[in-house]
């Protein structure tokens, strides 16, 4: 799931732009199988937006925040719990971390 938060409508709307235009370009997931060995190849998986993009305009704080779904297809997960963020940005974001996306809008 992907998240962003700003206590700034305009920033929000950006992010949101900046995160469909990456994910509208970008459509695989690539990782090196060693980063110490390159000779070793890379991978990659299919990652796709998944579900509609929904946002919280009334959070603590002023704090705006969007959520979106994303699917990376073939991507074994070994071990862990997921992690529920998702009820963070929907009380507001005020405990996510936002994270710039390279490369911006288009």
């Amino acid at each position: 799931m992907g998240h962003g938060a700003s206590d700034r409508a305009v920033e929000l709307l950006n992010m949101m732009t900046a995160v469909a235009a990456f994910l509208d370009r970008n459509r695989w997931l690539s990782m090196d199988r060693d980063p110490a060995d390159s000779a070793k190849g890379a991978v990659r998986w299919e990652m796709d937006a998944s579900g509609e993009l929904q946002t919280n305009l009334e959070g603590k704080d002023d704090v705006r925040a969007f959520t979106w779904g994303l699917v990376i297809r073939g991507f074994d997960v070994d071990e862990g719990l997921p992690l529920d963020i998702g009820k963070a940005v929907a009380d507001g974001g005020a405990e996510v971390g936002v994270v710039p996306i390279a490369g911006g809008a288009p």
